[in-house]
């Protein structure tokens, strides 16, 4: 778990294969979950939106590597995105006038939520 929380918080993309890979060693995604949490002080922040604007679409139509989750993991993974949407605003707010490209990103990731919510 050590890896994946140090990815979560340090690298600035998200890693769809690592993730399913981890997934498939734990057998399910609460832990990877319960490890992630958000913050605007590293780039956990920067990992969640980047999961919503690039992968989001892929999991929920089962596409890409996220077809390797079974229903209860997609589920609960959906659920937790959902759940933590609202720091979505807030992050628009932070990221606004320090990294406008990112603030676009944010945007688009809150359209994304709001069409799922």
């Amino acid at each position: 778990m050590a890896w994946w929380i140090d990815d979560i918080n340090n690298d600035t993309h998200f890693h769809e294969r690592q993730f399913i890979l981890i997934h498939e060693l734990l057998g399910e995604v609460n832990p990877l979950l319960a490890s992630w949490v958000i913050s605007f002080e590293n780039n956990s922040f920067r990992n969640y939106v980047n999961f919503l604007y690039n992968h989001f679409n892929d999991l929920d139509n089962r596409k890409s590597a996220f077809r390797a989750l079974d229903s209860q993991s997609r589920n609960h993974l959906v659920r937790w995105l959902i759940e933590n949407s609202p720091i979505i605003e807030t992050g628009f707010f932070h990221f606004e006038s320090i990294d406008p490209e990112f603030a676009e990103q944010i945007s688009i990731a809150q359209g994304i939520m709001e069409r799922e919510v």
